[in-house]
């Protein structure tokens, strides 16, 4: 875990050799009480686990457990608005980056549904379907500035 900031069930599985099912279960107890040495993030198959605050702050230093634990969910909107005014568009991929939340299928429904909440709220545009969609400012967002 020092080397490698998250891990899943199917990663664990291997290097412990156990079923993913006994992977799973040890990854539960590790981060629930009296252990609590991981932290679990996400949600079904998307569940990825992280070194709990105290360990990683011991293991890797606070400021790699700050950047670890990724962007206040508060300022989404401003780094996506500041990458796509210096890139013209972001991508689904891109924006999982720009936010640090992974590859899970998680990370990719939880970036989907950021980017459309900005859609609805007629501050980015859908351009292009399934892989190739693309997020762009709003045309009359752009003549704005």
């Amino acid at each position: 875990m020092k080397e490698h900031t998250e891990i899943d069930v199917t990663a664990f599985s291997k290097i412990c050799q156990h079923p993913e099912i006994a992977a799973k279960d040890i990854l539960e107890q590790t981060s629930l009480p009296p252990y609590n040495l991981l932290e679990k993030r996400g949600k079904k198959k998307g569940v990825t686990y992280h070194l709990s605050k105290n360990i990683a702050e011991e293991l890797i230093g606070r400021v790699a457990y700050t950047r670890i634990k990724g962007v206040e969910r508060y300022r989404y909107k401003e780094l996506i608005l500041n990458f796509v005014h210096d890139h013209a568009s972001i991508s689904n991929a891109e924006c999982r980056e720009l936010l640090g939340l992974g590859d899970s299928n998680y990370a990719s429904v939880k970036a989907s549904e950021i980017l459309n909440k900005l859609c609805k709220q007629d501050i980015l545009s859908r351009v292009n379907k399934g892989r190739a969609t693309r997020y762009i400012i709003r045309k009359n967002l752009r003549d704005k500035k």
